[in-house]
């Protein structure tokens, strides 16, 4: 009896890692690429976008979640969405020929712009304007390092950042974060060469550099710059990062602010507070730039269905004034489903079940 015990649990021992691997590697489901429409009365997103043969763009109604369109997405497996525009007209993909930008009410590529160099970055790098019309393009290579800037309507290349202007040469460089201001007068960036990291603030009018910042250097993953609305901050987060970097673009000083880690970080809509979306700690958090006050929203992230999303997944409106938080399940059928917060107060309004 002994003997059959000890082998028993010899086997658990051997075991317990591939089920524990197992249990960490199950699939979750939830929407992709979610964009309120400019009136914020729909939600459009991509479900399934990694099966192209069950791939749909959806379009809920946020007020009852009413299902107001589905069209099936078919997309040749070289094609891989990878935003959606701001007004939630389009979404945009990169193919062999250039980024193709499809209509989302008929699934149909309605163009293509061709890249702006023969070499493309990662695609989660690209950034767009607040309105959609430009796109930030990184394109890093063992001669030139730049960032490219196109226009979206006819793909024309609009600007040009050349990163090695004054900087000394570095085999291994690494863009960031990139974000543009609300009126895109302004691009930011965070480049990290030989385990220096420094913010830079470009103006696009004048096409030249009016910042940079050295900031503590730490193994970032891809980060995320936004802007306030009135151009007086800009915050530099990201999803692993337990601390975040507030910048006073009027003072040119950059404060650290170790709030946690954060599934999301904007500013409020008249841009007084940040608003923080943290999961491990069932809250909401707003935080007053000025003041340094905190307010705190308990949430409860966890439903019957399964979790809300974290990450890229988290959608402030064009305004700011919602946020909707996509859910994470198991059931294929569940995804289907949103949180909707206010994005002034931090109050949850609504749980969105597709109808």
């Amino acid at each position: 009896m002994k003997n059959k015990i000890k082998i028993l649990v010899m086997l658990l021992i051997f075991i317990f890692p591939w089920i524990q691997a197992l249990a960490t590697s199950i699939i979750t489901f939830s929407p992709m690429y979610p964009v309120f429409s400019r009136n914020n009365e729909q939600l459009v997103y991509i479900s399934n976008p990694y099966n192209i043969n069950k791939a749909k763009i959806i379009k809920i109604s946020t007020k009852n979640g009413a299902i107001l369109k589905s069209v099936p997405l078919r997309l040749s497996s070289r094609v891989k969405v990878f935003a959606a525009t701001p007004d939630g007209f389009k979404f945009l993909a990169t193919s062999p020929t250039g980024i193709a930008v499809i209509h989302n009410g008929t699934s149909k590529v309605l163009r293509t712009l061709p890249y702006p160099s023969k070499y493309q970055h990662n695609a989660y790098s690209f950034r767009q304007s607040d309105d959609g019309v430009l796109l930030a393009i990184p394109s890093i290579t063992s001669k030139s390092r730049k960032i490219n800037v196109i226009h979206t309507g006819t793909g024309k290349l609009m600007y040009v950042i050349d990163l090695l202007k004054n900087q000394k040469w570095v085999r291994y460089p690494t863009i960031r974060a990139i974000g543009f201001s609300h009126k895109r007068r302004y691009l930011a960036y965070v480049y990290e060469t030989s385990d220096i990291f420094t913010l830079h603030v470009y103006d696009l009018y004048k096409k030249a550099e009016t910042l940079k910042l050295q900031i503590p250097a730490q193994k970032y993953d891809e980060g995320e710059i936004r802007f306030s609305k009135n151009g007086n901050y800009l915050i530099f987060t990201g999803i692993n990062m337990k601390q975040l970097f507030l910048l006073d673009l009027k003072k040119r000083s950059l404060q650290t602010l170790k709030l946690g880690y954060s599934a999301f970080t904007g500013f409020t809509p008249d841009d007084q507070k940040l608003i923080l979306v943290q999961f491990y700690k069932k809250r909401i958090l707003l935080k007053n730039i000025k003041t340094g006050k905190e307010i705190v929203r308990p949430a409860n992230f966890e439903q019957q269905q399964g979790t809300y999303a974290s990450g890229t997944s988290i959608v402030q409106s064009a305004d700011r004034s919602l946020l909707a938080l996509p859910i994470r399940s198991l059931n294929y059928e569940n995804i289907n489903n949103f949180l909707l917060v206010n994005a002034q107060n931090g109050q949850v309004l609504r749980q969105i079940k597709a109808k």
